[in-house]
């Protein structure tokens, strides 16, 4: 399967980028990951912690909406991730791929309108999301691993399966990406 996360926070790494990181590393574990990026984010903690085994493509333009589709398309993915505001809204939705959002900050109706469904992270953005939007809508528990070294994450498995975060849909798993790691 392959799978593309998106991010385009310009500065910085906090733990938005430190989620996306963990999920993203385990995921190219058993399925063909890409990154995309914004070139303005300078942080050497990607580099740094990034498994090699995934593919960065930066954008940075005022094109930046119409290049980030385009590798979209080339890419043709089954799941398209988004983290964060800029990208859930940057994303043109196409029948080929899944569209799913981990929502790390304020729910924003107009960022997540085209979307498949949405992971939240607190019970807020869980009622207002549920208000509001009509697809799937998911509470799961980030986590917090344990490291040997700074790029070395350790039982993110143990705790993906004991995280509640997968989707049950009309498809066996509408966003079934997670449901391998809850076996």
């Amino acid at each position: 399967m392959k799978i593309v996360h998106v991010c385009l926070s310009t500065k910085g790494f906090s733990g938005s980028e430190r989620y996306l990181i963990d999920l993203i590393n385990y995921q190219s574990e058993k399925h063909e990951c890409y990154f995309i990026k914004h070139k303005k984010n300078t942080s050497k903690q990607f580099k740094i912690q990034l498994k090699k085994n995934i593919k960065v493509i930066e954008v940075r333009s005022i094109f930046e909406k119409l290049i980030l589709n385009f590798f979209i398309n080339k890419i043709k993915p089954n799941i398209v991730h988004t983290h964060l505001g800029a990208a859930g809204k940057s994303i043109k939705k196409k029948n080929y791929f899944k569209l799913i959002a981990t929502v790390h900050m304020n729910y924003k109706k107009k960022h997540y309108i085209n979307h498949d469904g949405l992971l939240v992270t607190n019970p807020t953005q869980e009622k207002l999301a549920k208000e509001s939007f009509s697809k799937n809508v998911k509470k799961i528990y980030h986590w917090a691993c344990e490291r040997k070294k700074p790029n070395h994450a350790l039982n993110v498995r143990e705790i993906l399966k004991s995280s509640a975060a997968y989707w049950r849909g009309d498809q066996e798993n509408i966003l079934h990406f997670h449901k391998p790691y809850h076996n």
